[in-house]
């Protein structure tokens, strides 16, 4: 009986073997999976009676709809993410040593828990962290939950075979009091900020980097700017990506606030909000500076060449900054957010207002960030010191 007829991936190409000799239907990165499977369906109509269709999808296929959907409703990051671990999902081998089969080549309906289970076994033997882990046991299962309750074609709406798994038990990672920035770093980091990084060519004619008694000064220096974004993210506790983001047009002078309408939870919310940003009056002034000039789609912060930033350049830009500071490796530009949080409740701000000013959760608050957030265990245990205090004297 010869083999049912598949769309495969093979070295990066889509392919198959239906009719006895390979044949491609172009690159995966370059060829979507819908355009592959009509190449591919319009092969097999060409072998006439030698095909022989699967009887239903294969893992592969429903992977490769399922990122489509992704790719096409959810952020570019979760795509990208959840690319990565299903792509290796369905390029691990089950099954004996002597019939060894990738679950992608498996029929839809053929996995088990078992077989997710002996994944996530290989992603411990690897020694991927506990959170990776989850994360990919997230992708596999979100992958089956959408097929199982949406349209794709010869699939049962409720089959769920990884329903009731527990999930990948993951270590609570504290935030505590010494992980915060300190003052000392915070102004070690904005002195050495706008740093001039380019390199000059020394006496034996090879490029080094400028010492400080060599840094271009005021708008000659190509890398000034850093510390004012740096100053913004230590006022406003934005997301690392936020501020590169921003458009002259978000900025709402009136409010002193900064509204946008796409921002990391936009793609995930049922009810879509906007995410405002409020702007003390030292960041404002900041704002109002880099906005001058600038026609409303123009960004508000730009490197020195005029370029937008992203998240890689900003968080390249601060690697090199902190080097220069001698702070510690392990802060982020991300730990302004932490601070700004966790000082915000320490400050007494009510966990719901934190959680809508820094355009988070109010369950995201309080795992991380909650025991920052006291004053009514101060309380109860003031009153308690009280009550056992009058019943000596009594």
């Amino acid at each position: 009986m010869p083999r049912p007829a598949k769309l495969r991936k093979k070295n990066g190409y889509w392919m198959t073997k239906a009719g006895g000799t390979e044949k491609y239907f172009g690159k995966v990165a370059d060829v979507a999976y819908a355009d592959a499977r009509k190449a591919y369906s319009k092969h097999l109509d060409g072998l006439g009676e030698t095909r022989t269709v699967a009887p239903v999808m294969t893992c592969l296929e429903v992977c490769d709809r399922h990122l489509e959907w992704v790719q096409k409703h959810r952020s570019t990051a979760l795509y990208k993410q959840r690319k990565h671990f299903l792509e290796h999902w369905c390029e691990f081998e089950v099954g004996k040593a002597s019939s060894r089969t990738k679950i992608g080549d498996l029929a839809y309906t053929g996995v088990t828990q078992a077989e997710l289970e002996a994944w996530l076994d290989q992603l411990t033997v690897d020694k991927l962290s506990q959170s990776t882990r989850r994360s990919a046991q997230t992708a596999v299962k979100a992958c089956w939950n959408w097929a199982a309750k949406t349209p794709t074609g010869p699939l049962p709406q409720d089959f769920r075979p990884f329903i009731g798994m527990p999930k990948v038990p993951v270590p609570i990672n504290e935030l505590t009091e010494d992980k915060l920035l300190t003052e000392k770093e915070i102004e070690s980091l904005l002195q050495w900020a706008d740093a001039d990084l380019g390199k000059v060519r020394g006496e034996n004619g090879r490029y080094r980097q400028r010492t400080a008694a060599e840094y271009r000064q005021g708008a000659d220096n190509p890398y000034l700017g850093f510390g004012d974004l740096l100053q913004c993210y230590y006022h406003t506790g934005a997301r690392t990506s936020e501020l590169a983001h921003i458009h002259v047009r978000n900025v709402l002078s009136r409010t002193q606030q900064v509204l946008l309408g796409t921002h990391k939870r936009s793609e995930t919310q049922v009810e879509k909000t906007t995410r405002r940003i409020t702007l003390n009056a030292e960041v404002f002034a900041i704002f109002e500076r880099h906005c001058d000039g600038k026609s409303p789609e123009d960004y508000v912060f730009t490197q020195g060449n005029g370029s937008p930033w992203n998240k890689d350049r900003l968080n390249g830009r601060f690697q090199k900054v902190r080097e220069l500071s001698k702070v510690r490796e392990a802060i982020t530009i991300y730990d302004f957010r932490h601070l700004w949080i966790s000082e915000a409740l320490m400050a007494g701000n009510d966990i719901a207002t934190v959680a809508k000013m820094a355009g988070t959760s109010i369950r995201m608050i309080e795992l991380v960030y909650g025991h920052f957030r006291n004053d009514h265990f101060v309380e109860a245990q003031r009153r308690l010191d009280e009550e056992r205090g009058r019943r000596k004297t009594t």
